[in-house]
């Protein structure tokens, strides 16, 4: 039951997202992966979610992590490292769940 809940709920938030952004020939949405690209020089800023920014680095990934706090009336941003030895989708996991437990 809960897998079943889990598959509508993915597919309701992708056909949400394919009709807010049906029109908008900057976004790409690949049909293999389901994310999104955006071109060179565009960007998708949004204020009051969570913002992940990895850069690749001599021996992994440093990834940028920046939310509104609406508490402090500020951007928090934090830095993680994960090394080439690490799965990076689990670390990207790890931090996701880490900083959401924060705020």
């Amino acid at each position: 039951m809960v897998s079943w809940l889990k598959k509508k709920f993915a597919q309701w938030s992708r056909e949400a997202w394919e009709d807010a952004y049906a029109n908008d020939a900057s976004i790409q949405v690949s049909n293999h992966t389901g994310l999104a690209i955006l071109p060179p020089g565009n960007s998708f800023n949004v204020s009051n979610g969570l913002n992940f920014t990895i850069c690749r680095a001599d021996g992994g990934y440093i990834v940028q992590t920046q939310y509104w706090d609406s508490r402090q009336g500020s951007n928090i941003n934090s830095l993680h490292i994960i090394t080439d030895d690490k799965d990076i989708g689990e670390e990207l996991n790890k931090i996701f769940i880490f900083t959401n437990l924060k705020h």
